[in-house]
C-alpha cells in the first residue's frame, strides 16, 4: 500500500492539531516518587580502566542505529537499535544483542519487530519503525518502545512489548494511546524510568506544527494516565529524563532551534511540572544526548559537542545535578583520513545510550557513521580520571 502524498500531508496536519486536544486521563495516585537504587560505590583502590570496541564484527543492515541499552535482572546486557535499507524504509526492523560476560563478546543480533508485526499491533498502515527505548522495572520485567509511522515522524505513534524472562521472549506489541481520538505525532527515543507504586515514566516527544518535549506517566499495564509537557518556552525533542532524587529528576534535551545548544528542566515533584526550558551552555548539533546519574548530584552526559556536525561525540560530568559543567572529555571523533569500511557511510558518531550496571561499570553505546554500534565500557576510576582531568574538550 503506497499512500499519497497529498493524503500524507493533509492527514499529517489533522493528526499535529488533534495532539493537542485536552483528554480525561485517569485519577492519579498520591505518591510520585522515583524508584532509585543507591548508585554502586567505586573501590577504594581501583585503577582506571576502559574498553572499546565494535559490538559485533558485522551488522545485519546497512543502516545501523538509534542504540538503547538494559541491564536484564539475571545481569545480561542488553541492546537494542533499529536497522535497515535506510531510515524510513519499511524492511527496518528492531534487533536486539545480548552479553553474558559485561560486554565482552555479543549474540548474533535478532530481529524481534518489524513493520509487519506493529502493522498487526496497531491495525493500521505502518511504513517503518524506529527509536527503541529498553529499560528494567524493580520486579525485573522488560520493557520496549519503539515509534512507528504512517508516512513521516509527524505521523508516528509508540508502540511497546514486554519481556518476563530476560529478554528471551516478548509479549504481543500493544499500541500506547497517548492522545485521544487521533493518537499521532509522538515519538520516544530515551529510557523510561520507573515509580515505587509501579507506574512508568516515559520521556516522549511531539513533532507537529510544534516541536515539544513531554513526561508521559502510565500504570503498570501500559496504559497512559498523565501526559504533561517538559519543554516550555523553546522548542525541544527527544528527552532524556535522569533521577536524582527520590522527587528530583533533570531532563536533557535536543535543541531544534537557535542556539542549538543542549536544553535542560528540571522537576522537585516527580515529573507533575517542570521548570522552564534553559540551555546549560554545551553547543549540541542538533543532535540527540542522553544523561545518567551516577550519584545524588553526580550526572554524566553524552553528547555530539561540535557545534555543526556530528562527527564529535564527548562526556562531561556536573557535580551540581546539572547546572554546571566544568569537566569534559572528546571520546570519539572523525579519523584523519577518514576510510569507511562501509560503502557511502556518512561518518558520524550520534546518538548516545548510557548505562551503569550493578557492578559499577559504566557503558556507553552509539552509532558509529550509522552503520555499526560502537560500546566504550569503563570504570567510575577511568571517569573521574580521564574526564574531571579536563577542563575542556
Amino acid at each position: 500500500m503506497v499512500m499519497p502524498k497529498a493524503v500524507s500531508v493533509g492527514l499529517s496536519v489533522v493528526l499535529a492539531v488533534a495532539a493537542f486536544v485536552p483528554f480525561a486521563w485517569r485519577p492519579q495516585p498520591a505518591s510520585w516518587a522515583f524508584e532509585t537504587a543507591p548508585a554502586p560505590a567505586p573501590a577504594a583502590d581501583e585503577a582506571p580502566e576502559m574498553t572499546a570496541q565494535y559490538l559485533l564484527a558485522g551488522f545485519p543492515t546497512p543502516l545501523t542505529h538509534a542504540p538503547s541499552a538494559a541491564e536484564a535482572a539475571n545481569g545480561d546486557l542488553l541492546v537494542a537499535w533499529y536497522g535497515g535499507s535506510a531510515e524510513g524504509d519499511s524492511d527496518v526492523g528492531i534487533y536486539l544483542s545480548r552479553s553474558r560476560d559485561a560486554g565482552a563478546i555479543w549474540s548474533a543480533p535478532r530481529r524481534i519487530v518489524d513493520r509487519d508485526l506493529a502493522q498487526r499491533a496497531s491495525g493500521l498502515y505502518v511504513k517503518a519503525i524506529g527509536n527503541p527505548s529498553i529499560g528494567r522495572d524493580a520486579g525485573g520485567r522488560l520493557w520496549l518502545f519503539y515509534v512507528a509511522t504512517v508516512s513521516g515522524w509527524s505521523t508516528a505513534w509508540v508502540e511497546f512489548m514486554r519481556s518476563d524472562d530476560d529478554g528471551r521472549t516478548w509479549s504481543t506489541p500493544r499500541r500506547l494511546y497517548t492522545a485521544p481520538g487521533w493518537n499521532f505525532s509522538t515519538l520516544v527515543r530515551a529510557p523510561p524510568l520507573f515509580y515505587r507504586d509501579g507506574r512508568i515514566g516515559l520521556p516522549a516527544y511531539h513533532e507537529g506544527f510544534r516541536k515539544l518535549s513531554e513526561w508521559v506517566v502510565l500504570d503498570g499495564d501500559g496504559v497512559v494516565l498523565d501526559k504533561i509537557r517538559i519543554s516550555k518556552g523553546r522548542g525541544s525533542i527527544q528527552p532524556s529524563v535522569v533521577a536524582l532524587d527520590d522527587f528530583s529528576a533533570v531532563a536533557f534535551m535536543r535543541p531544534v532551534e537557535a542556539p542549538l545548544e543542549v536544553l535542560m528542566a528540571t522537576t522537585r515533584n516527580g515529573g507533575r511540572s517542570w521548570t522552564e526550558t534553559r540551555s546549560i551552555g554545551l553547543a549540541s548539533p542538533d543532535s540527540a544526548n542522553v544523561g545518567l546519574g551516577l550519584d545524588d548530584e553526580t550526572v554524566l552526559l553524552a553528547w555530539n559537542d561540535h557545534p555543526r556536525w556530528r562527527a564529535s561525540l564527548a562526556l562531561a560530568l556536573s557535580a551540581d545535578g546539572g547546572t554546571s559543567w566544568p569537566a569534559r572529555k572528546q571520546i570519539d571523533r572523525r579519523p584523519k583520513p577518514w576510510v569507511s569500511p562501509w560503502p557511502d557511510a556518512e561518518f558520524t558518531v550520534a546518538y548516545p545510550a548510557l548505562l551503569q550496571t550493578r557492578d559499577g561499570r559504566i557503558h556507553l553505546f552509539y552509532a558509529y557513521a550509522r552503520s555499526a554500534i560502537k560500546h566504550v565500557s569503563f570504570n567510575r576510576a577511568w571517569l573521574d580520571s580521564a574526564v574531571r582531568a579536563k577542563t575542556g574538550p
